[in-house]
């Protein structure tokens, strides 16, 4: 741990002790191998990570399904064996996000719900993702068309998951490698907290030969 005495904490990363006299954050020089750290909180910190500030539970619990379904998918043993093959498959792993360290280097009493949700998912409970695979926060919306669903193309199942009022890309009729045409390579499963969960559609399965959730 990095220390320091006598100051207040310069920014949100650091944590004041409880005598107000020393702030103190992780240091990288404590950073865990994640081949070692357990499946359940390594999936925990994704899903705190990946989720937003406010903390829904049913939005870290749908990220974390999610996770397992790409996990199963992609036939790995582990959430661990699917990050160390697939670098960047969670910006907040690699890119050391703060929400992500900060349970890494938490208990598990402080970060309840986070754990509730990995454990869920590693149980095949209550799914809130509905069949999702895939998820999007804000910056489905501030990265407008540059954002990598508006180049591939989604369209809402149901209005409700349009949550932050992000339009649908045009929908414009393509031919798949087997053939047949579809117009949209996403659709949503669910909206919840400030995250928008989507599956591969089924015409664009069909027309590419292509499985779920890869």
């Amino acid at each position: 741990m990095i220390h320091l005495v006598g100051i207040g904490s310069p920014n949100s990363t650091w944590e004041l002790s409880v005598d107000k006299n020393t702030c103190f954050r992780p240091d990288d020089a404590c950073w865990k191998d994640l081949e070692n750290v357990s499946e359940e909180k390594l999936l925990a910190a994704m899903a705190y990570g990946e989720s937003h500030w406010s903390n829904v539970y049913e939005e870290m619990a749908g990220i974390a399904s999610a996770i397992i379904r790409q996990r199963d998918a992609a036939g790995f043993e582990s959430v661990n064996m699917l990050v160390k093959k697939k670098p960047h498959f969670s910006y907040v792993v690699y890119n050391k996000n703060e929400r992500f360290v900060k349970l890494m280097f938490g208990d598990e009493k402080s970060f309840k719900k986070a754990y509730d949700a990995a454990n869920n998912a590693l149980n095949y409970g209550t799914d809130y993702s509905n069949g999702g695979c895939f998820w999007d926060g804000y910056d489905l919306k501030t990265s407008g068309i540059k954002h990598d669903k508006y180049t591939n193309g989604f369209k809402y199942s149901d209005p409700s998951h349009n949550i932050f009022s992000a339009p649908e890309p045009p929908h414009i009729k393509t031919k798949g490698r087997k053939g047949s045409y579809y117009d949209t390579t996403y659709i949503s499963t669910a909206a919840q907290g400030k995250t928008v969960f989507w599956k591969l559609d089924e015409a664009f399965l069909k027309a590419n030969g292509a499985a779920q959730c890869k």
